[in-house]
């Protein structure tokens, strides 16, 4: 657009300008937005593993240590970003990138499957764990009516990005003593 000098369209000449920049700047945030969601986490077989181990019949293998100052109890709220697997053909069924956000959820609820329950705990902030979930701690003989068949066993990679400690209440007994 060219910016007339008369003074009658000068105005109009920079709105014009203003319109078209606005556009272009559209048009690019839109292409940094379909660049991003083009990354999709993948099931990574090769990945390195820190450390192995069993819990309570959750294999649980941890792929990055994180800042351990404070673990993750039952009670706590959690903030994590998570891909689901299933075992037998690696196909992602769930992710936290599908809400893009991580998801937050109170661990010892009920909120999860058992296995996550059970293999997100004593977990740290920026620790990662793939975990191995067979069907009867996952969906079981039932499936999740969606994604997930009937006796599926799962895999998940997870994130804590945060813990939100529970509060501890004291309690306090009164007793009347003028009775």
């Amino acid at each position: 657009a060219v910016v007339s000098t008369q003074s009658g369209h000068y105005g109009r000449g920079i709105q014009i300008l203003f319109e078209e920049t606005m556009i272009r700047v559209s048009i690019f945030a839109s292409c940094l937005v379909v660049l991003a969601l083009a990354h999709v986490y993948k099931y990574d077989p090769d990945v390195s593993v820190v450390m192995k181990y069993d819990m309570q019949g959750v294999q649980v293998e941890v792929l990055k240590r994180g800042e351990c100052d404070k673990k993750c109890d039952p009670g706590d709220m959690l903030t994590a970003e998570f891909h689901g697997f299933l075992a037998e053909t690696k196909e992602r069924f769930e992710s936290s990138e599908d809400h893009q956000k991580p998801s937050s959820f109170k661990l010892g609820h009920g909120y999860m499957i058992k296995g996550l329950e059970i293999g997100l705990q004593n977990m740290c902030v920026g620790e990662i764990r793939r975990l191995h979930i067979p069907a009867p701690l996952a969906y079981g003989k039932i499936g999740d009516g969606k994604n997930v068949h009937p006796g599926a066993d799962l895999i998940y990679d997870v994130e804590i990005i945060n813990i939100q400690k529970r509060k501890k209440y004291r309690l306090r007994l009164c007793v009347d003593t003028t009775a």
